[in-house]
């Protein structure tokens, strides 16, 4: 299973790089409310796990809530995005992250950030997107989620400053369950084909128990909207677009011969945490499809 595994992702990446900017599909907005999204788009969605979305906030608008945003770390951090200097008062030397995550990102309550939320065409997506998933109960047909009800996630700004050599990225890694992800019952019914050498029989879009795991709430997608224009090599998203082998080589990896038995590879040492760290010593494979999301504008998601 393993070394099928290994030459599977070997092809694939190989696909990747035929397939160049195209393997991450990319679609207006407007394809979306007119119910005209090519089945194929769909296909490579399920193959990827990523889609980029264009002019889902209009770009003047998605560009004046960045503005108001600026105008909003000068308001409550006292930092100046045309004034790199001014950055020192927050920048902390001794825990690196915390101009990361306990500075310019912790913000969570802008009102461009509720604007973007409740924006119309953004619910629009968020529903469509939620479609792609196979949500009834295989015998039952019960509902596992509600497809057209969204709930709000409350989550970050990021702010990157051009230039500013002193902010940390975040590292790769898999959000929402570590250690349970091979613990949970819940997790193991949704990973039993993988952990059984069945990949052939593994479908990465059936809810499942996902909606029983450890997990506070089941997350469809995890979105991105973009305030600015920004591209490859301009700290955007970097993502690895193989959603099934991804996940697979996770999962297994721990169980190899090279691997420590107390070593569940990304996973901190006290099995805490809720975040998979994907690392060129457990995962180098993996990373060699590492790709950026690609140019998008203001506005795009």
């Amino acid at each position: 299973m393993w070394m099928m595994l290994e030459k599977r992702i070997e092809e694939r990446i190989k696909q990747m790089e035929a397939a160049g900017s195209s393997w991450i599909p990319s679609i207006h907005v407007d394809e979306i409310l007119r119910d005209e999204v090519p089945a194929q788009v769909v296909e490579q969605v399920k193959v990827a796990g990523v889609i980029k979305i264009r002019g889902v906030m209009a770009r003047e608008k998605a560009l004046e809530v960045n503005q108001g945003m600026m105008g909003d770390l000068r308001h409550y951090l006292k930092v100046d995005p045309d004034k790199p200097e001014s950055y020192e008062a927050i920048y902390n030397e001794e825990n690196p992250k915390a101009f990361t995550f306990g500075g310019v990102q912790e913000m969570y309550y802008t009102r461009g950030q509720f604007e973007a939320r409740q924006d119309e065409k953004m619910h629009k997506v968020r529903v469509w997107l939620n479609h792609l998933w196979s949500y009834r109960e295989k015998s039952t047909r019960k509902l596992l989620f509600l497809p057209d009800v969204e709930t709000t996630y409350i989550d970050r700004w990021r702010h990157r400053l051009p230039g500013y050599d002193k902010q940390t990225g975040m590292k790769e890694h898999i959000d929402n369950g570590a250690m349970c992800r091979w613990a949970d019952p819940a997790w193991q019914e949704v990973y039993k084909e993988i952990m059984q050498g069945r990949l052939e029989d593994y479908d990465a879009w059936d809810v499942g128990k996902r909606t029983e795991t450890s997990g506070s709430f089941f997350r469809s997608f995890q979105g991105w909207l973009a305030l600015s224009p920004q591209g490859p090599n301009d700290g955007t998203l970097e993502v690895i677009p193989l959603v099934t082998e991804a996940i697979a080589y996770v999962l297994l990896r721990p169980f190899q011969e090279d691997v420590p038995v107390h070593q569940f590879c990304g996973v901190s040492d006290t099995g805490g945490g809720d975040t998979i760290e994907i690392t060129s010593r457990w995962h180098a494979l993996l990373l060699k499809a590492k790709v950026p999301v690609g140019a998008v504008d203001a506005g795009d998601t």
